[in-house]
């Protein structure tokens, strides 16, 4: 009897609908360079509309929280919600290059791509060539932005140490001095 009710409570979670997803922006560090992501959907309801506009920049500011891709026609709109927090203490970085559709956002507002309507996934990347979060001036944590219907989260990660490249010659040559080293004693 108990398993048929974890099987059918598994079973209705599984079929309901997702729900929509908010934008989730990820800051990190990828081979010698910071990436910043961004994929999701936004409720625009209740939101207030600005304008329409062209700029032609990529890039961000981490410590306004401003994070734009904004290459091609974008719709703002002002912060009905709580609004945003800096990302640390950087000053404006251009990105080097980048994909994907309009996007951005600081303590004031959003940009989506025009016409955007909220019923499709909006996606991009950005990458700061040659740099580091410590070098873009970015402190690790996660930052909320409050729509009134949504969220925008940034997850600035401190990526994992990696190993240096030339740590497997280092450890083949401990390796063979103390093959050498014990073959001489025996």
């Amino acid at each position: 009897m108990r398993f048929s009710f974890i099987a059918a409570a598994s079973a209705a979670f599984l079929s309901a609908g997702a729900a929509q997803a908010a934008m989730i922006v990820n800051v990190q560090e990828v081979g010698g360079n910071v990436v910043i992501d961004y994929s999701g959907t936004l409720d625009l309801t209740g939101e207030t509309f600005e304008f329409t506009q062209t700029l032609g920049l990529v890039g961000a500011t981490p410590n306004e929280g401003l994070i734009f891709n904004l290459l091609t026609p974008f719709d703002v709109y002002s912060f009905t919600g709580a609004g945003g927090t800096p990302h640390g203490s950087g000053l404006a970085w251009p990105a080097d290059t980048s994909t994907g559709v309009a996007f951005g956002f600081d303590a004031t507002g959003f940009a989506v791509p025009e016409g955007y309507d909220g019923s499709t996934a909006l996606s991009g990347s950005m990458t700061f060539v040659g740099a580091s979060l410590l070098s873009l001036g970015y402190t690790q944590g996660i930052y909320e932005l409050a729509l009134v219907n949504d969220t925008i989260t940034t997850n600035v990660i401190a990526s994992a140490v990696p190993l240096p490249a030339a740590a497997p010659l280092l450890l083949g040559a401990l390796a063979l001095t103390g093959f050498a080293a014990r073959r001489r004693k025996g």
